[in-house]
């Protein structure tokens, strides 16, 4: 940020906090006096025993910004635009960027000129012959991202080359908005023009394309997008910029030729398939659900941008179903404020209201903005939400810059809560939560979008260690500005909100130990035996100094070779595994599989040296026992002066359990509602001996569980709740399926072959639960009935044709 260089350092609020439901005394060291908090403020519980994706970075598409902006006659104003986005220290940090590969050529009957440099260029723009004379801005952004430290590309296409369209129109089908515009005749031609020019572009430039996205929302947007009123009332305006519908048996058939184009060029290893980046969740799922299973086995990453605003649960579902990485690929409010003045945070607290919602329902790995920056030319206003830095971004611009609140409402996400750190999962709905369990850093984001001051305490209850927090916010009078933690008292950090304000705060020092800890495997665990590595010949290892600079490795070691197929192997037992790695100048291309499956190709080259850097993820793996290979293939990026492979550590995710005496074995949860006044749960039947139930439980739908909870156990014969329990959401931990439980007064014993409703008490406009599509299964011993509902005043709902269903969800818990 423009302020990072001169500001005062950071006020840090000490606590030191036990393990898991153990509270120590906290060490105030406050710079100054502690913020005055009201008497009784809103408690966030915070567990990381529930965690979720592994954010692998925040980021923007280079559409249309980049094109103009890169080709600005000012280099330094260039320059300080690359920076203000990329840059980690002085800027936001992103590390993701979407290139869009054009589709003009001389056959464009409709060129696109109403957005500024929406009319790119195509690689290929007649038949059979390619322009690799590239002088694009988009390019020239793209390698300052890289310099900076971007280090996840995808490539995609708004528009195929005109001359494979049906109209010669890069814009669509004006005698038909909305049908199809790609000739059938070209769709392998297609397919290959993506791969040839994904190919030419890494090669040529050094920057490695993780994946390929074909289409830009093909289905439920109109092209030609025709804007009725605007700019002229009375007159319907084409919106001027490149487009293409793609019917889903067109987009099938697509996919399917570029599965076989990168298959072909050998470059599966290093070049996945996104899809299918549609306007809406509801139609992104609609979308992958009607591919062939040829394609959906095919897929890498399910992209979606988030215009529709509906319940981003649906496309989770869809990603763990296919086993692949979910991106929120795009997403912009346009919405204009009332107001002209830099300071309004309204346009802030929207962007920042929408990161929680996606961040809580979707789980995204990255979070994409479409255009980061917007300007007057195309009508784009100070208080809209299309960029976050204002400028004039058309090639002829003068670089002038200007940084509304929502370019720091960004940062307060993007700079903190960095690649690496696992999303965990907190009770309140404007606040995000993520945690590093190598490094002991928790970081979270609250946001008060009401006029008056919010007090909050944090629960850091499940944590141990000794902890230092310091905080930044963004309000009308602060620009990610260092402020006070707030106050320690136990293991709880208090703090206040201001109006209309946005706070992250940073707590290192933490370590977890509780259910779903994630296991870390240093470099330097050396052996044959569990979660060791274990190393052929060609491998170095160092410690401390003897590492070089920067000394930002983790434990402060690394293990590095440069002989070609030496191989690191770890052996684990778990569901997921993420490498940390060294980046840099010398870094060289390593090869990753799991059990002999398919390989991952990772380029590691970075413009500057960095340790404990995320560099690759697996997808979900069955629970039990596997292997890793790590092979250095020899190669290199062709910016990179040699060809070294150096390894940080490995995290192991193990297996989520239940706790111990609990009813439901496993539980996948589904989407969510809020809509019903009632009672919602499961029913089941216990078994031929009687059992005795000593708490109740619920599952937490992080972001959406507040206060206190009413759970319910009934004899589905005599109607008679048999046991009751007050669950206090905000202070009671999860298990590892992410359930809370209240213990019952007085243990309760069920009899033999009963049948009986398990239920939490829910209210229209309350909290969220889980749905009819979450599964559940029960432990050996108890029989599923299905899904319960009962509304109030009414009897018993029980859907007995879908035993593996429940709503809520919730659970029990038995002893021995």
């Amino acid at each position: 940020m423009r302020t990072n260089r001169t500001r005062r350092a950071p006020r840090r609020a000490r606590l030191a906090v036990a393990g898991a439901l153990a509270v120590a005394t906290a060490a105030a060291g406050l710079a100054t006096g502690p913020v005055a908090v009201a008497a009784a403020p809103v408690t966030i519980g915070i567990h990381p025993g529930t965690s979720y994706q592994t954010i692998q970075g925040w980021g923007t598409s280079l559409a249309w910004w980049a094109e103009g902006s890169g080709r600005w006659a000012s280099v330094p104003a260039r320059e300080a635009l690359a920076t203000a986005l990329f840059d980690p220290v002085d800027g936001l940090g992103f590390t993701v960027a979407r290139y869009v590969y054009g589709a003009d050529g001389p056959a464009n009957t409709c060129a696109a000129t109403q957005w500024p440099e929406s009319d790119f260029h195509s690689f290929q723009p007649t038949q059979g012959t390619y322009d690799w004379a590239d002088t694009s801005g988009q390019t020239w952004m793209l390698r300052a991202a890289q310099k900076r430290g971007a280090n996840v590309f995808q490539a995609t296409n708004y528009s195929a080359p005109v001359w494979m369209t049906k109209t010669a129109c890069s814009m669509g089908d004006f005698s038909a908005p909305g049908t199809d515009n790609l000739d059938p005749a070209f769709y392998d031609d297609y397919a290959a023009h993506l791969a040839t020019v994904t190919q030419h572009l890494q090669t040529t430039t050094g920057v490695p394309i993780s994946s390929i996205e074909p289409f830009n929302e093909p289905k439920d947007t109109t092209w030609p997008a025709l804007l009725q009123d605007y700019p002229t009332p009375g007159v319907t305006t084409p919106i001027g910029t490149q487009g293409m519908n793609a019917s889903q048996a067109t987009q099938n058939a697509v996919y399917q030729e570029l599965i076989a184009a990168l298959s072909s060029r050998g470059m599966t290893p290093s070049t996945g398939i996104a899809a299918s980046d549609e306007v809406s969740v509801a139609s992104t799922v609609a979308g992958v659900n009607s591919y062939s299973p040829a394609v959906r086995d095919g897929l890498t990453q399910i992209d979606t941008h988030d215009y529709g605003g509906g319940d981003g649960n649906a496309v989770r579902l869809v990603a763990e179903r296919e086993n692949t990485s979910l991106w929120m690929s795009e997403w912009g409010s346009n919405g204009d404020r009332d107001d002209t003045s830099p300071t309004s945070m309204g346009a802030a607290l929207e962007l920042s209201s929408r990161i929680i919602k996606n961040q809580d329902e979707m789980h995204p790995e990255a979070w994409v903005i479409w255009q980061a920056v917007d300007g007057p030319t195309n009508g784009g206003k100070l208080n809209d939400l299309w960029g976050l830095v204002y400028a004039d971004y058309a090639a002829s611009g003068s670089g002038e810059l200007t940084f509304p609140k929502r370019y720091y409402a960004m940062g307060q996400y993007s700079k903190f809560l960095r690649p690496g750190s696992v999303m965990i999962a907190d009770t309140d709905p404007s606040t995000m939560t993520a945690y590093d369990f190598g490094s002991g850093k928790l970081v979270a984001v609250a946001t008060n979008s009401s006029g008056a001051a919010r007090d909050i305490a944090l629960d850091l209850r499940a944590f141990g260690g000794t902890a230092s927090a310091t905080a930044f916010r963004t309000s009308a009078t602060e620009s990610i500005a260092p402020v006070s933690a707030g106050t320690i008292a136990g293991s709880t950090l208090t703090s206040s909100l201001p109006a209309n304000s946005i706070t992250t705060f940073v707590i290192d020092g933490l370590s977890y130990s509780g259910a779903n800890a994630r296991i870390q495997v240093d470099d330097a665990t050396i052996g044959t035996g569990a979660n060791q590595w274990s190393y052929s010949a060609g491998w170095g290892h160092c410690a401390a100094a003897a590492c070089g600079d920067p000394q930002n490795l983790h434990a402060g070691t690394t293990s590095y070779t440069g002989q070609k197929d030496a191989t690191a192997t770890l052996s684990f037992t778990g569901t997921k595994v993420a490498l940390r790695g060294v980046t840099g100048p010398t870094a060289g291309i390593a090869r990753v599989s799991i059990d002999g499956g398919p390989p991952t190709d990772l380029d590691l080259y970075a413009a500057q040296r960095h340790g404990d850097q995320l560099i690759w993820q697996s997808p979900d793996l069955a629970s039990g026992p596997h292997t890793l290979e790590f092979r250095h293939t020899g190669r290199f990026n062709p910016q990179a002066s040699q060809s070294v492979s150096a390894l940080d550590r490995a995290e192991v995710t193990t297996t989520a359990a239940p706790a111990a005496g609990s009813l439901v074995s496993q539980a996948d949860p589904g989407t969510v509602r809020n809509d019903l006044t009632g009672e919602v749960g499961l029913s089941f039947t216990t078994g031929a001996s009687p059992v005795t139930v000593t708490a109740l439980g619920r599952q937490l739908v992080t972001g959406s569980t507040t206060g206190v909870h009413q759970l319910s156990l009934y004899d589905s014969t005599t109607g008679t709740a048999v046991a009751t329990a007050a669950l206090d959401t905000a202070v009671s931990e999860t298990d590892g399926l992410g359930f809370q439980y209240r213990p019952l007064a007085a243990p309760v014993t069920l009899a033999a072959g009963r049948t009986y409703h398990l239920a939490s008490a829910e209210a229209a406009g309350g909290d969220q639960w889980r749905e009819f599509d979450s599964t559940v299964a029960l432990r050996p011993g108890f029989t599923a009935n299905g899904p319960a509902y009962r509304l109030p005043g009414g009897t018993w709902t029980v859907f007995g044709a879908t035993p593996t269903k429940g709503y809520g969800l919730v659970n029990l818990l038995t002893s021995p």
